[in-house]
This record gives structure tokens, C-alpha cells and sequence, in this order.
């Protein structure tokens, strides 16, 4: 069985309470979500602000498969099998896959930079990178 949260969390773009600014009707994000034409995304928030539930509303809106990793825990080797799994997706079924990051800290912040750079990816269609951040990551 879920736990409660999950069962609770809104699953489309109108059920998501209190971001109106962001994802209401006719604004851009929500424009780019419902045409499927969402870039790599970076959001900023405190923990119950809905970084996680918008990710999951993007993967869902746009028939995405949703990854979730830790910046820290996940590491180059998992970001490439990620990578790959998504490639392989997209040749077979022609899915995109959203990787959802969520960085609690300047040290997560600063291995998902590590990660990208050693693990160079072109984003050919098939793969979208949403960050979403703490705000205890201060930059």
C-alpha cells in the first residue's frame, strides 16, 4: 500500500493547489507542459512546497517515465544506467524520461555538477533533467 502522502498527491495540473503563478492556466511552464515541450527544468523550494508532486504532475501530463535519484547516493554509474535505460526507451517506445534530482545541499549540488560533467549527455529528445532544490543549498 502507498503511504497516505502519495495517495493524497494531486496527479494533474489542476489539482496542484498554490502554485497558480507558475502552472496556472496560460502561463508559460504550464503552456510548455501541455504541448510536451519542457526543457531541463531547475526549481527552488522549501520541503512541502510541491517541487516533487510537480515533477511527477510533468511526467504524467506528458505520458513521461519518471526517475528519481539522490545527487549524492546516485552517483555517475546510476545517472548513466538512468541515461541509457531512457535511450533504450525511446528507440523502443518512444517515451521520454524525466530524471527527477532533488539536492537537499550545496555538497548534493555540487556532486550533481560532478555527475554531469563526467558523465557528458546530449539531451536528443529522449531525456529531460529536473532539479529541484532545497533552499538550505544556498549558492
Amino acid at each position: 500500500m502507498q503511504p497516505l502522502a502519495d495517495r493524497l498527491r494531486p496527479r494533474t495540473l489542476d489539482e496542484l493547489a498554490g502554485q497558480e503563478k507558475l502552472v496556472g492556466p496560460g502561463t508559460p511552464l504550464r503552456v510548455l507542459i501541455e504541448r510536451d515541450e519542457i526543457p531541463s527544468l531547475i526549481f527552488w523550494g522549501p520541503p512541502g512546497s510541491g517541487k516533487t508532486t510537480l515533477a511527477k504532475i510533468i511526467a504524467n501530463q506528458t505520458g513521461a517515465i519518471f526517475e528519481e535519484m539522490s545527487a549524492v547516493i546516485g552517483g555517475v554509474a546510476e545517472i548513466r544506467r538512468v541515461i541509457e535505460a531512457a535511450r533504450v526507451r525511446w528507440e523502443q517506445e518512444h517515451r521520454r524520461t524525466i530524471l527527477f534530482v532533488d539536492c537537499h545541499s550545496e555538497i548534493e549540488m555540487s556532486a550533481l555538477t560532478q555527475i554531469e560533467m563526467s558523465a557528458p549527455v546530449k539531451l536528443l529528445g529522449y531525456e529531460k533533467i529536473l532539479r529541484f532544490v532545497n533552499p538550505r543549498a544556498a549558492f
